[in-house]
């Protein structure tokens, strides 16, 4: 697997799903962002990738084959337990939201989103991911 080296101030995000359409349009939101996108279509291809690359962030679809969203969650946490994890999904089920959060998912946004608000959402998250680094840093 190829990786794009990244600047410093670059943010590497993993998408997981199984549409290869959604990978192209959030291209398209994310460019001249300081966020490189990479694509795994399952939760086996994702846990391999998390094996070999630092992401900072992951969007995670809850219908995947073979293994769903929310399940992966907890493959996820094997690998990198501090990982940040948005549900991307066009599933607006309140089971499944709840499911994720208490499984560790940082935010949820259903399919179709404004390009703007899933752009705010993942800024949110490096926002709030950098506050906790500072305070972790602050306590050593």
């Amino acid at each position: 697997m190829k990786t794009k080296k990244l600047n410093s101030k670059e943010k590497r995000i993993l998408l997981v799903d199984d549409d290869e359409n959604i990978y192209y349009s959030l291209q398209l939101i994310f460019e001249g962002k300081p966020y490189n996108v990479e694509y795994a279509q399952n939760c086996s291809a994702a846990i391999k990738m998390l094996k070999e690359v630092p992401y900072d962030l992951i969007l995670m679809d809850i219908m995947l084959p073979r293994k769903s969203g929310i399940l992966c969650i907890d493959n996820v946490r094997k690998v990198r337990p501090r990982m940040h994890i948005m549900i991307v999904t066009a599933v607006n089920n309140v089971q499944a939201c709840r499911e994720a959060f208490l499984k560790g998912a940082c935010d949820y946004i259903t399919k179709p989103f404004p390009a703007h608000d899933l752009l705010e959402r993942v800024e949110h998250v490096f926002k709030s991911k950098s506050k906790v680094g500072q305070q972790d840093e602050q306590k050593k």
